[in-house]
């Protein structure tokens, strides 16, 4: 198994394995990702795996459907229209929302993961 990340979040909480992430009991996946192409692109990969995938385009309906419904695992893009990945992350976090969640990213920076996991990710990619 290969971790997709080195760095440990506030709290202490380890990175979950790749196997970890991607492979859940009941399969119900939220996926934020505002380009249509990557999006229907992710969509069919998470359901050819099994999962019943939620799609959202923009980051405050993203926000709506992460903090309205119960996902086993919740990809989430970090610059979005409305609201930002890690914006939406530290919103339900606070709000008690555990759904793990992978943010998606260009940014490489080591500033930006961990960015990242302050805000409440899990992981990135």
């Amino acid at each position: 198994m290969t971790l997709l990340c080195q760095i440990t979040r506030n709290g202490g909480w380890p990175s979950r394995t790749a196997d970890q992430i991607w492979k859940s009991p009941t399969g119900c996946a939220l996926l934020i990702e505002d380009d249509r192409k990557l999006n229907r692109m992710l969509c069919e990969i998470l359901e050819k795996e099994g999962y019943t995938v939620k799609a959202c385009t923009d980051g405050e309906e993203g926000a709506y459907y992460l903090q309205q419904n119960a996902y086993d695992l919740a990809l989430v893009d970090w610059m979005l229209p409305g609201e930002s990945g890690p914006d939406i992350l530290r919103e339900s976090r606070r709000k008690g929302i555990m759904t793990p969640v992978v943010m998606l990213t260009a940014l490489t920076a080591v500033e930006n993961k961990v960015t990242c996991l302050d805000a409440g990710a899990d992981d990135y990619l």
